[in-house]
């Protein structure tokens, strides 16, 4: 790379920034973005070393560092707060440059002679007119950085403002999400111990009816639906935090049918309870695929609980299989009322919901469940649905071994 910078036939510099700012903002990891600032400071200005470290302006201090000399990242612990030239920088958004160090107009920090360092030339870091730190070119010997010089290291530091806040940004994001799922996992563990204790006592009760009239007794039956929902709700929060976590799925041959078999008997006295035909076309020959059973049936009884709960007493749901050349297709078809557009657009995404008058949503998280479940099977979920006419909900998951996919997004 160094020699491909300083050769005649590499073209114009910029050119090279054009490069560089592909190198940095390919970088994740704010560690790594540092380092390869510094690396390309000193191929553009042909010093001995660089440096570059980061202000927290909230904090007043500098926080993150990299070097190519001896310091290393311990080089923003050493730079001084409130004195010397990184905080003139930091303070005016100027460049500024020391020729030789024997003459600093400021007092040199001891890192300078540690390191042999006899001139130097430092430019800030800005984003937005937001100072992030300094960037330095560092030499064994006396010698002045020329305008030209300057103009790159004050573009490799624009390059790199916004590498590192995309970098930070990034982290940030993840530490969000990180905190969320802690969050979610605490809420629903914390939320069922009481929620344990306040149903055992409801049920005690309404099993000891005693002196309870009719509707003392009935609002005692409506708290009890209320902590049962809740309990559903908790029981989705913890399987979506478990299925989206990292791991392998565990895997062996299911055989379809049989998952659509146990699904439908789990589902049949509520599709009952509505006067629904709840039906199965199972496939003649063995359906098999290589997967989890239990979060088959998870999967297709989300789809089922869904059908069932959206079609009108009466309805009719259909759960069938069908074959191609390269995948096995579960589908659950019903003739409710349908998906309006609007609800179609994020109809597998967590926590949405679909808009209807009168109906209990619970947390929806259910469809987004079976997405996960299928792609973690190596498979696709799709939906069809027109308003009035009921929807169709399939899972396609591939019949090859090699296919199937684990949740970190390698091979099984």
């Amino acid at each position: 790379m160094e020699k491909e910078l300083s050769s005649d036939n590499t073209g114009p510099i910029y050119e090279a920034l054009m490069r560089i700012s592909l190198a940095l903002n390919s970088q994740l990891d704010l560690s790594d973005v540092l380092n390869q600032v510094i690396y390309y400071t000193r191929l553009l200005t042909g010093a001995h070393n660089a440096s570059i470290v980061l202000w927290n302006a909230k904090k007043k201090m500098f926080e993150r560092g990299a070097s190519t000399t001896e310091v290393g990242d311990t080089v923003a612990v050493r730079v001084r707060r409130t004195s010397g030239a990184t905080r003139w920088i930091i303070d005016h958004a100027k460049p500024f440059v020391v020729p030789d160090t024997a003459h600093d107009p400021f007092i040199a920090n001891r890192m300078l002679p540690e390191n042999s360092i006899r001139a130097y030339a430092g430019v800030p870091i800005t984003r937005e007119s937001e100072v992030l730190g300094v960037l330095y070119a560092l030499s064994y010997q006396n010698r002045q950085f020329d305008l030209d010089e300057l103009k790159w290291m004050q573009e490799l530091a624009g390059l790199a403002a916004i590498a590192i806040s995309n970098a930070r940004m990034l982290k940030s994001l993840q530490e969000l999400s990180a905190f969320k799922d802690a969050m979610r996992r605490m809420a629903a563990h914390d939320l069922r111990q009481p929620l344990s204790i306040a149903t055992l006592y409801l049920e005690m009760a309404m099993i000891e009816r005693g002196t309870l009239s009719d509707e003392q007794f009935s609002s005692l039956q409506t708290a009890a639906e209320a902590l049962n929902r809740m309990e559903t709700m908790i029981k989705d929060l913890l399987d979506y935090e478990r299925l989206t976590a990292e791991g392998d799925v565990v895997r062996q041959p299911v055989n379809l049918n049989d998952i659509v078999v146990q699904a439908v008997s789990n589902f049949a006295a509520h599709a009952a309870q509505k006067s629904q035909q709840l039906k199965t076309e199972t496939a003649p020959r063995a359906p098999i695929v290589n997967g989890d059973p239990v979060l088959l049936l998870e999967a297709v009884g989300n789809l089922i609980a869904n059908a069932v709960k959206y079609t009108q007493n009466g309805g009719r749901i259909l759960v069938s299989l069908s074959s191609d050349e390269e995948s096995e297709t579960l589908s659950v078809r019903d003739n409710g009322p349908g998906i309006s557009p609007s609800d179609m657009q994020n109809l597998f995404q967590p926590f949405r919901r679909r808009k209807e008058k009168g109906k209990d949503h619970g947390t929806g998280l259910g469809l987004s469940l079976v997405k996960v479940i299928t792609e973690q099977h190596g498979g696709e979920v799709s939906a069809e649905s027109t308003p009035g006419q009921g929807s169709t909900f399939s899972i396609h998951i591939p019949r090859e071994a090699g296919l199937i996919r684990n949740r970190a997004g390698g091979p099984a």
